[in-house]
């Protein structure tokens, strides 16, 4: 599996990669452009993320900017008969503003309130069909 981590902090982009490492090699950036760089030129080159997570507070563009960039750029790039992309928000404003911007506007595919740990990403990833081995 293909994952992308956008953070700003290097310990939560470290602690997710760890987690998520039986799953695939992670990809790790600490601000919104990066994350909207990256997810573009593995579209463009035909290896798309199948896995991201975005923190919201980051500098530059925020999380949810970058979830509706993601999105907008899925709809550009992939075949209709494709799902989309898992997008996981990471953040410690986990207010009904946030949480509402990034279900119903930036249509993400779940939320985690930091501090995150393995068993709530375990927990996370099986409610959305996807299981370590």
């Amino acid at each position: 599996m293909k994952i992308l981590i956008a953070d700003d902090d290097e310990t939560n982009r470290l602690l997710l990669a760890k987690i998520l490492q039986p799953l695939g090699d992670s990809d790790l950036v600490v601000d919104g452009q990066e994350a909207v760089e990256a997810f573009e030129l593995a579209l463009t080159e035909g290896e798309p993320y199948e896995l991201v997570f975005l923190d919201i507070m980051m500098p530059g563009k925020n999380g949810l900017e970058v979830l509706k960039c993601l999105r907008g750029l899925e709809q550009k790039h992939v075949s209709p008969d494709r799902a989309t992309v898992k997008i996981f928000m990471v953040t410690a404003l986990g207010t009904e503003q946030n949480v509402h911007e990034a279900f119903v506007e930036g249509n993400c595919t779940d939320f985690f309130i930091k501090p995150v740990n393995k068993r709530m990403v375990l927990e996370k990833l099986a409610d959305n069909g996807i299981v370590l081995e």
